[in-house]
């Protein structure tokens, strides 16, 4: 490859359910656009032919018709996999030359864990993404791990909807308990003698709404999953001004420091429901002091950060290739 070209990176994407789109999904999204608006770079996504292609997933309106691998005609310079099915439904398509790097986002501790599908691609040399630094950890302190691993933080952008909106809060308390929708029920009839505003998450919304229902929240209770890679709804409701109480889910260690950028509890219902009634009771001026720190603290999850990072990374491909 010469360095005198613009570089041709090739995404490549699988959507197995209709109407979900996860985390890695708009991801890979803010990476495409990213390297858009490098010049230096000419990116390029497809999708398994087997995708459920509708509304939801992010590259619709981008697209007349969903852009599949048999139309690939050229080869690309830098190719960016997910660990997962991505990257399987791909090599099971197409080859890929040595000289090609690959770019591997890793986006679950499954990729390190044997016995998951994912964990075989470790012994396969790529560049390593990860959005954590417990998963960067993981990742490169393991013996399969071959290629190099960078910690890149996973930016967070919000939407100039929910930018405009957290400055009208209407709920006093947003349950987000699409991962944990039996709890979230559970809280919300627990509280229902407080006589609070409150809205429940107990199923998928598009993003869009997510960030707007955060950003209408004056405290939002967290329920992810008891191990996440990185836990970006506890980064938006910081960035949009909703005071966050989470228990400890390893991927969120970054920047939930208790007492300090959020209320940090146990994962169970007395847990909860305690961290709820502390947070109530807490007089405004140490209310705004958390939400203050948090939104300081959460700055180095911008999207800018990421490109710029993400920039370097690119700009350093060659020479990781070759010498790991």
């Amino acid at each position: 490859m010469s360095d005198l070209h613009i570089k041709k990176v090739l995404f490549y994407q699988h959507f197995g359910k209709k109407g979900v789109v996860r985390g890695a999904h708009h991801k890979t999204f803010d990476f495409y656009h990213h390297i858009k608006a490098f010049t230096d770079y000419e990116p390029h996504i497809f999708f398994d032919k087997d995708s459920l292609w509708d509304v939801d997933i992010p590259w619709f309106h981008l697209f007349d018709s969903m852009p599949t691998l048999n139309q690939l005609d050229f080869e690309p310079d830098i190719l960016f996999l997910n660990s997962g099915k991505d990257w399987i439904k791909y090599t099971k398509n197409r080859s890929i030359p040595d000289d090609v790097p690959i770019v591997s986002p890793v986006n679950n501790f499954r990729a390190v864990k044997p016995g998951h599908k994912s964990f075989d691609f470790l012994l396969t040399k790529a560049i390593r993404l990860c959005p954590s630094q417990e998963l960067y950890e993981a990742t490169v302190n393991h013996p399969n791990t071959n290629g190099k691993t960078i910690y890149l933080p996973n930016g967070v952008g919000i939407t100039d909807e929910a930018e405009k909106l957290q400055s009208n809060k209407k709920f006093d308390l947003l349950i987000v308990g699409n991962k944990n929708p039996s709890l979230a029920q559970e809280i919300n009839q627990q509280i229902k003698h407080l006589n609070l505003a409150v809205e429940v998450i107990d199923g998928w919304i598009s993003k869009e709404t997510f960030q707007n229902k955060l950003a209408e929240s004056r405290i939002s209770m967290h329920l992810p999953k008891m191990v996440e890679e990185h836990y970006i709804p506890g980064v938006e409701a910081m960035m949009l001004d909703s005071l966050v109480i989470i228990p400890d889910c390893v991927g969120n260690r970054s920047y939930s420091q208790h007492m300090e950028t959020c209320f940090v509890t146990t994962y169970d219902l007395s847990g909860m429901l305690e961290a709820l009634n502390q947070v109530l009771a807490m007089d405004e001026i140490t209310r705004a002091k958390l939400r203050s720190n948090a939104a300081e603290h959460a700055k180095m999850f911008r999207l800018e950060h990421e490109s710029k990072t993400l920039l370097e990374v690119l700009n350093s491909t060659a020479s990781m290739w070759q010498t790991h």
